[in-house]
């Protein structure tokens, strides 16, 4: 379910010899049990529905990523690392709480957490050396999905953290194909930089406080993968409509009332998530059988 796309993704790279998951081995459900007694609480949706698919390291997909597998957590309380971590950062280990699980470490002073009381696909935050803590990705999937990303390596991938970033970018002779903007930056609108990297293929924007999309979206004409989610839209620009590459579209957790104007007009798409929209019943029937060839979310 919370994975659905993360699997789709990878399905596309292996077929392509990008990448390869065949020493993936799940968890059972009393494993899983286990770790929760242990942790003291319930693992987070996302979280169980990976460790559920994979536990021995995760494979090779993952294994490089020093994301912490099922079997180390049963056997080492990393939260006591990453507390010392901080408190020798200067930081607060106390952020670090009883509802906190470690799902990254490295041997470098960097590791990554969630919280599992922030919902079952909550945000990540990360812990370097370079600089304070931040949140790094509003969803832990955003997370896996930059993760298989950068294992594949087939595109180049640039992390926005600011509105400067863009014009660091902009200036360097390199060509930017995927930007995912990282957690904690909060614009009312995506930036009109954004809009002359046109080359784009794939545009991560989630839970950046969005209201408006601009028409200019129109102008990412290469643009297969398009995410939204967790903004305050409640509308979309009829330009969107102009994306015929758009495959993938994540629109979750908006104020959309209506998007089926826009979504049959996308030639290419082929998976669209509207969970946590107020749309009607009817909208969502409609949906259903104008566009059968595409996999749609709604809850």
């Amino acid at each position: 379910m919370f994975l659905d796309r993360i699997h789709r993704r990878i399905a596309e790279l292996m077929d392509a010899g990008c990448i390869e998951t065949g020493d993936v081995v799940p968890s059972t459900e009393e494993e899983i049990l286990a770790w929760e007694r242990k942790l003291g609480f319930r693992l987070p949706g996302a979280v169980r529905e990976l460790y559920r698919w994979g536990r021995a390291d995760l494979g090779s997909m993952f294994g490089g990523s020093d994301l912490v597998d099922g079997k180390e957590q049963m056997a080492t309380d990393y939260r006591r690392a990453a507390r010392q971590t901080l408190e020798d950062a200067g930081e607060d280990p106390g952020m670090l709480d009883a509802n906190t699980l470690i799902v990254q470490m490295d041997y470098d002073g960097q590791f990554s957490f969630v919280r599992a009381d922030r919902g079952d696909d909550p945000a990540v935050f990360t812990h370097n050396e370079q600089e304070p803590t931040f949140c790094s990705c509003e969803r832990f999937t955003d997370y896996l999905a930059l993760i298989v990303e950068q294992t594949a390596d087939t595109e180049r991938i640039e992390c926005v953290r600011s509105v400067r970033d863009l014009d660091r970018l902009l200036a360097s002779s390199h060509e930017v194909l995927q930007m995912w903007f990282a957690g904690g930056m909060q614009l009312d609108a995506v930036p009109d930089r954004v809009f002359d990297f046109q080359e784009l293929r794939s545009l991560n924007f989630v839970g950046k406080g969005v209201r408006e999309l601009s028409p200019r979206i129109g102008e990412l004409a290469f643009l297969r993968r398009l995410d939204l989610a967790r903004n305050s839209l409640s509308s979309l620009p009829l330009e969107l409509a102009e994306l015929d590459e758009l495959e993938e579209l994540d629109l979750a957790d908006n104020r959309l009332a209506t998007a089926i104007d826009t979504l049959l007009q996308l030639p290419a798409l082929r998976y669209c998530c509207l969970a946590g929209n107020p749309l009607s019943a009817d909208e969502a029937q409609k949906l259903h059988a104008q566009l059968p060839h595409v996999a749609l979310v709604f809850s």
